[in-house]
């Protein structure tokens, strides 16, 4: 990207031209900064990129944006920086803002590219993985990678996708209003699915209905042409579907194209069947093959080829901390990513569903994001893992006491505790050979640190009762 291009899409200052005049990447973090890289200097809620442009300077770093107040504060320091290391500097009113105003005139740059966006309360990053995992089969494909879904990370992803790519796949995520607004003007997807509609971020948000509302902005710029894709069992269906110009087609089993039913085999995921061809999923619980039928769907409504969706989808594997099996002496189902009340009912719907000869053991954590609605969403998984098929219940988190007030009583072990060490000694003098375990919390729990006391090569397991 030139410097006339970046000027013209940011409504950027020249404060110094430097001695290139162009970007060959762009970083908003100063270590990730390389060799003729642009370097967007982000106001954070913990540091302030504008602290680390010197070390972006040092690490090649040709052009830096900055904020004009930032520009206005530190005048002399960067004509000092300009004359010194040859650099130059451009003042935007708000560097988010030009960010993201970058990466649009980038995709326009792009009008071939045909762009996929998936959004959802959950499954949104499988669903991705999977539809891209099959599209690449196909011709060129972009993915997003992990979970680069906001508003700084969406921006960061798209400056990745090349004119020599055929298809450009991005995950949507969003935690307050407006969000949306701005990734979907990035992306413009040309093909959009909402996996559901459920409680994430409703601390945020308010309520479910305006949560819905938000992740229907992903057919906001729907002029005719588009298509969505909605979960045909969806309660959301219909007001996801009204007033969108463009079609919105369902998808689940009895609506994906050429879906001809599937066989569950436990931690095994499931065989399946697509036009008289078999694949399987090395995916758990139904909800992850409901993501495979989206990512059918729409491979489906562009003509990839069946042998591509097979080889696709099989090459799929569990996300580190989604699902993910681990097996062992004791097996555990790592599960820890995210939590809300809807993927802890598909949690315990699986462990229902699964048979299994060992004790089932659910090691449940706080769920975070949820505000108001915290209480109320804690004792709905309480009374869930109250009546679960689960042998043991271990509950961790200040506001997991709200299910454990629910569950107390209602297995032969139901201990709850706001201390990691106590959790992780009460768990191994409880677990022994052939025990399942289920980890699900949110992220900030941190569930995975009890990972090394249930591996094998890491401890000798306990063999009591």
């Amino acid at each position: 990207m030139t410097i006339v291009e970046i000027i013209r899409a940011t409504g950027g200052e020249v404060l110094a031209l430097g001695n290139k005049g162009f970007a060959a990447s762009v970083a908003v973090d100063s270590r990730q900064c390389s060799r003729d890289s642009l370097f967007v200097a982000l106001p954070g809620e913990r540091t302030d990129g504008h602290l680390f442009v010197e070390d972006a300077l040092r690490r090649g770093t040709s052009l830096s944006l900055v904020n004009r107040k930032f520009a206005q504060e530190n005048k002399e320091k960067i004509v000092l920086l300009a004359e010194r290391m040859q650099a130059g500097f451009i003042a935007v009113s708000d560097t988010l803002r030009a960010l993201q105003d970058l990466a649009r005139f980038h995709m326009r740059k792009l009008a071939d590219v045909v762009r996929v966006g998936i959004t959802g309360s959950s499954g949104k990053t499988t669903t991705k993985d999977l539809v891209g995992s099959i599209l690449k089969r196909s011709a060129s494909t972009f993915v997003s990678e992990g979970n680069l879904n906001s508003e700084i990370g969406l921006p960061l992803s798209a400056f990745r996708v090349q004119k020599t790519d055929r298809y450009a796949v991005f995950e949507m995520g969003m935690n307050h209003q407006g969000e949306m607004d701005v990734l979907v003007d990035i992306v413009q997807p040309d093909l959009a699915a909402i996996t559901n509609i459920g409680t994430a971020h409703i601390g945020f948000l308010g309520s479910k209905d305006a949560i819905a509302a938000e992740k229907k902005k992903i057919f906001v710029l729907f002029d005719g042409h588009q298509t969505g894709f909605v979960f045909e069992e969806e309660p959301y269906f219909s007001f996801l579907k009204d007033g969108i110009r463009g079609s919105i087609l369902p998808y689940g089993p009895t609506t994906t194209p050429g879906y001809e039913g599937s066989v569950g085999l436990g931690i095994e995921g499931f065989d399946l069947w697509v036009r008289g061809r078999p694949m399987r999923l090395a995916l758990v619980g139904k909800h992850n093959l409901h993501n495979a039928l989206c990512a059918i769907s729409i491979a489906e409504h562009l003509g990839v080829p069946l042998t591509d969706i097979q080889e696709g989808l099989e090459a799929v594997r569990p996300i580190s901390g989604r699902g993910e099996v681990l097996r062992g002496r004791i097996t555990v189902l790592q599960d820890s990513y995210n939590a809300n009340p809807e993927s802890f009912a598909k949690a315990v719907d699986f462990l229902g569903d699964l048979p299994w000869e060992g004790r089932k053991v659910i090691v449940a954590g706080s769920m975070m994001e949820l505000g108001h609605a915290s209480s109320e969403a804690h004792a709905r998984v309480g009374k869930l893992l109250a009546g679960s098929t689960a042998d043991a219940l271990f509950l961790f988190g200040a506001e997991a006491e709200e299910i454990y007030l629910q569950c107390e009583g209602s297995k032969p072990t139901v201990f709850w505790t706001t201390e990691f060490a106590e959790l992780r000694r009460a768990l191994i003098d409880f677990v022994r050979e052939g025990d399942l375990v289920l980890l699900k919390g949110s992220r900030s729990m941190e569930l995975e640190r009890l990972l090394p006391d249930l591996a094998d090569d890491r401890r000798t397991l306990h063999e009591g009762g």
